[in-house]
């Protein structure tokens, strides 16, 4: 039976991107303005892609874990903006792949190389503060580098909690998503489970 052999929907990373609490009152006393240095991001990610094939439920389940080396750049946070300046990494891991039919499973998961070297960019976003210890970015922050191409996709809005810890501020995001995809032409449904704890030492 004919599988989607496409791993452009494998995974996705996605810097700050979280639930928002935007209804909660912001207190600008709880200050994280500064210029910061990535230090590293973790992540891991699993996502699933469903489809019809014939009269079959076929289901791809791809699942990543790492945390990012040769961390460069600087994100600069004003009173209601932060400026990504010049930031690149390196993810150099392997992703599981499992395939699913009427959700039975075709076999075991399957290992494949995921290697990054994500080139250097820039980013400008409005943020504001929310309660004591979160934050939410209008416009996002960073680049999505899907697959293994490096390639990359503007952030999306979203929001992560975040801790100042001996002079680094770390900050944790979370994220749910579920949208329509068209994997080589065959539309399915597109789900995403994220976390995300980014290190930031400021300067």
């Amino acid at each position: 039976m004919k599988k989607l052999t496409s791993l452009g929907f494998a995974c996705a990373v996605v810097f700050l991107s979280a639930c928002s609490k935007k209804d909660e009152e912001a207190k600008p006393s709880n200050s994280i303005t500064g210029t910061y240095e990535l230090v590293a991001m973790y992540v891991k990610a699993r996502t699933e892609l469903t489809y019809k094939e014939n009269n079959d439920n076929m289901k791809m389940v791809s699942v990543v874990e790492y945390t990012t080396t040769e961390n460069t750049g600087m994100l600069i946070f004003e009173a209601n903006k932060v400026t990504a300046n010049a930031v690149s990494y390196k993810i150099n891991t392997n992703f599981t792949l499992e395939t699913f039919t009427n959700g039975v499973s075709d076999g075991q998961a399957i290992e494949f190389p995921f290697n990054v070297a994500m080139p250097k960019y820039n980013s400008v976003s409005s943020y504001r503060l929310i309660g004591e210890d979160s934050l939410y970015m209008d416009q996002g922050m960073t680049q999505i580098p899907t697959g293994g191409t490096g390639q990359g996709t503007p952030a999306i809005p979203g929001g992560a909690k975040f801790v100042k810890v001996n002079g680094e501020l770390i900050m944790t995001a979370k994220l749910n998503m579920s949208a329509p995809s068209m994997d080589a032409g065959v539309p399915g449904t597109k789900t995403q489970t994220i976390v995300q704890i980014s290190r930031l030492k400021k300067l």
